[in-house]
């Protein structure tokens, strides 16, 4: 039989031994996570990737926390809060993570007829655009061509930026827009804008968004009859609706009435419709409408400019 000293030998040890798991359990640091809207959370975090967080809380049990949820995270109850961004919650380099992809489509549009008038059209554009977590940059480019009976009855370019910037946990956001355009049959040549305003995103649902705009800036025309600089209002407003997995809606109008002018205004107004039709080489058909009106013209020129076109659309 042992004796005392040896059992009291024995016990320190065993007792270290079974005790020293639950001293690393109980020292294992905690980790609290700040959702929008205040609420905060704490417990072991056991799973995270770009989508969500999984976390063990004392009374709650395991929970699923979206990542669009959470503010913050303190890791191990250090009272240093790092923003709860996708590279910071996977293992993705932070460089990675923040890179923001170029999404293009090209298109091109084609139409002729014979008889008693001979006519014959073209019209092709760019569209590219990236989208991050705090702004988003849109670009474009398009030419149109017509001909009737041989004689050019349209020739046009135009070019633009548009720059959101988005408020953080808001539906508001900042914005500013540049454009050159050239038309051989308006009261001018060349003409170049500058705007910027304030957006409010009205509806922002996966399948539809509204988002409404005002602002306003100068423009100045080149080869018209007043080519001083002209000061303007925004007021706009651009609708995107997925109608189905194939099938997409956009719709868009910016009314710019003149302050330098009273009474004065131009209006920009579009919209387009597109399927895909082949998946595999990202091409669509699309249908579009556009109208352009100016209220202050040169003499024998139209108010108004009509365009529809139809063709096909890559996507890439």
């Amino acid at each position: 039989m042992p004796s005392p000293a040896f059992t009291a030998r024995m016990s320190v040890p065993g007792a270290l031994l079974i005790a020293a798991p639950a001293l690393v359990w109980t020292s294992a640091p905690a980790e609290e996570i700040e959702l929008k809207g205040g609420d905060r959370l704490t417990g072991t975090i056991v799973e995270r990737n770009d989508d969500r967080i999984v976390l063990d809380h004392d009374a709650l049990g395991r929970l699923e926390i979206a990542l669009a949820r959470v503010v913050s995270i303190d890791e191990g109850g250090s009272g240093e809060e790092a923003l709860a961004s996708p590279a910071m919650l996977s293992d993705e380099p932070q460089a990675e993570a923040d890179e923001k992809e170029w999404q293009s489509s090209f298109k091109l549009g084609l139409s002729s007829s014979f008889g008693n008038t001979d006519t014959q059209n073209l019209n092709a554009g760019i569209t590219s655009f990236r989208e991050g977590d705090r702004d988003k940059t849109t670009l474009d480019a398009h030419y149109y061509y017509g001909a009737s009976d041989g004689d050019r009855d349209t020739n046009k370019f135009t070019a633009g930026v548009l720059q959101d910037w988005f408020v953080p946990d808001s539906k508001w956001l900042y914005f500013a827009q540049g454009r050159y355009d050239y038309d051989e049959f308006q009261s001018w040549e060349h003409r170049l804008g500058a705007h910027g305003g304030v957006g409010y995103q009205l509806i922002e649902e996966d399948d539809l968004t509204l988002t409404l705009r005002a602002g306003g800036g100068v423009i100045k025309e080149f080869g018209s009859n007043n080519e001083d600089p002209q000061a303007e209002a925004l007021l706009g407003a651009d609708l995107g609706w997925q109608i189905s997995e194939r099938q997409t809606l956009t719709a868009a109008t910016t009314i710019y009435p003149s302050i330098s002018e009273g009474g004065e205004f131009r209006s920009v107004s579009s919209a387009e419709w597109s399927a895909m039709v082949d998946e595999e080489s990202s091409m669509s058909v699309f249908a579009r409408l556009e109208h352009e009106y100016q209220s202050q013209v040169d003499p024998g020129v139209d108010e108004n400019d009509f365009r529809i076109m139809a063709g096909v659309q890559f996507d890439f």
